[in-house]
């Protein structure tokens, strides 16, 4: 498991949305987590959800701040952690009305 390449994908988000909000892009769409990921040992699939709610609260201010508004597709896959799907519903209903 490359915790360092996990950890850098971080803010290499960031610094997508932050460069497409800045080209003007409406919309944007993000490919986080494959299917195929799902054969990675358990334990690094158990790291990157930790890593995943980590990354969703540490940065909900900001895109609150920004106006922008997030989806996530795959939230009712049933191996999706119900602190994962929580932490997704709870952003997407605090941006529910931001239109960035």
């Amino acid at each position: 498991m490359s915790i360092a390449r996990h950890w850098a994908a971080e803010t290499t988000v960031i610094d997508i949305i932050e460069a497409a909000r800045a080209a003007g892009v409406g919309w944007l769409s993000l490919y986080a987590f494959s299917t195929e990921s799902w054969n990675r040992p358990g334990a690094e699939v158990d790291y990157l959800m930790r890593l995943v709610c980590r990354v969703v609260r540490k940065h909900a201010p900001l895109l609150l701040a920004r106006g922008i508004r997030c989806r996530f597709l795959g939230v009712a896959d049933p191996r999706i952690p119900r602190e994962v799907a929580r932490d997704f519903g709870d952003l997407t209903t605090l941006n529910a009305d931001n239109r960035g």
